[in-house]
């Protein structure tokens, strides 16, 4: 029954206030990337469209705020794991959504802590993140769809649950980046989730040790791994 659950504009606002190119800078030094959707702009399913970014407007999300209704600085709490990297994280992120109306609570729990409130749908807010598939079906649908298994913010779209199943039957490439593209828009104008960046996975190999294979999953396989002349 938080304002947050039932209006849209309210999370709006909160993408509108963060700043994703300067989260990526100040936590990880440019290592990682911004990201704005559930699809990897390495993938082949992706499209500008897929791609676009909501901008960085504080004031806009200000002015978002006062269209709902609600008393400024907003206040919310967010629950995100008590490691360091993390807390980084939630610290810059609460500097960065001050200037745009919001009093981000910050709220460390342990790991386990964490899945657990997810689970129960105990919370306004909740930081978290994910290691991705290479079917884009894999990373929306568990989330987004009526009944996913990590639908933890209750959302429910008939819209998007139509969309999703066309692309899922779908053979030809060039239709599901559009539906695909149609499900990032209206999943945009509700902001059950919201994208901030990209981990870049990097490995170090010993020179003496040839044949380690790396793909974009992160993955690191050492089946064929040995010691090099």
């Amino acid at each position: 029954d938080r304002p947050e659950a039932k209006d849209p504009r309210i999370r709006q606002a909160f993408e509108l206030a963060i700043d994703r190119a300067g989260l990526v800078k100040v936590i990880f030094n440019n290592l990682n990337t911004v990201a704005c959707s559930p699809i990897s702009p390495k993938s082949e399913f992706s499209s500008p469209a897929v791609q676009q970014c909501t901008p960085h407007d504080p004031a806009k999300a200000k002015a978002l705020l006062k269209e709902a209704g609600v008393t400024t600085p907003f206040s919310i709490d967010m629950i995100t794991s008590n490691n360091p990297d993390s807390l980084r994280l939630a610290q810059a992120l609460q500097s960065m959504v001050k200037e745009g109306g919001f009093d981000l609570k910050i709220k460390p729990v342990e790991y386990a802590s964490l899945l657990d409130q997810q689970d129960r749908g105990d919370f306004s807010l909740l930081q978290l993140g994910w290691s991705g598939r290479i079917d884009p079906d894999a990373n929306i649908t568990n989330f987004v769809g009526v009944g996913g298994s990590q639908n933890v913010a209750g959302y429910n779209d008939p819209v998007v649950d139509a969309l999703l199943g066309k692309a899922r039957q779908s053979q030809d490439l060039g239709e599901r980046k559009d539906l695909y593209a149609q499900v990032v828009a209206k999943l945009h104008e509700a902001d059950p989730l919201i994208y901030l960046y990209r981990q870049r996975n990097l490995t170090g190999v010993s020179n003496t040790v040839k044949g380690v294979q790396v793909f974009p999953d992160g993955v690191i396989r050492v089946a064929f791994a040995g010691q090099g002349k």
